[in-house]
């Protein structure tokens, strides 16, 4: 396998080390970042933080970082919810 943009071939030696290496490092970031991830989200979970803007028709306090009803969208969100809840398609 040759590596064009980095300049190397597997059939050399020294570059099948290197290529070797940098691939056993790469996957150790990656396991690393990703348990780094689901980490701190399952914290921000159990905190009930949101990392990104709250739902539409929800709010987040400031304080609390809590969800709690935004009075001026939750009233299209308890729309849909009554309608689906009567039957009405989701279409």
């Amino acid at each position: 396998m040759i590596f064009d943009y980095e300049g190397l071939d597997s059939d050399i030696e020294r570059d099948r080390r290197w290529i070797i290496q940098r691939a056993e490092d790469a996957r150790e970031y990656s396991q690393r970042l990703s348990y780094n991830v689901r980490a701190t989200k399952a914290r921000q979970r159990e905190r009930g933080e949101w990392s990104q803007a709250a739902p539409y028709g929800l709010r987040t306090n400031r304080k609390t970082r809590k969800l709690s009803p935004d009075p001026k969208t939750w009233r299209f969100i308890a729309f849909m919810f009554r309608a689906v809840a009567l039957g009405v398609s989701l279409r």
